[in-house]
């Protein structure tokens, strides 16, 4: 409950890229690492104050790493 649909198909987008020739579950997996990750870093849920844009972020940078590589 914590995103909005419209912010899950943006999520659901940008992991298709960060994650090329992959099947659902690798891209659910990497997901599921990058939440991991963000909860980690936000073990309160009040360090980040946009949990979505936050998210969104760390998502591009792997693209732009990906793309760079």
């Amino acid at each position: 409950d914590e995103f909005s649909p419209e912010q899950i198909r943006v999520l659901q987008d940008l992991v298709i890229k960060a994650v090329p020739n992959s099947d659902n579950m690798e891209r659910c997996d990497y997901l599921i690492h990058q939440i991991h990750k963000m909860n980690a870093y936000d073990k309160d849920h009040k360090t980040v104050k946009n949990r979505f844009n936050y998210l969104r972020r760390m998502i591009e940078k792997d693209i732009k790493e990906n793309e760079n590589a």
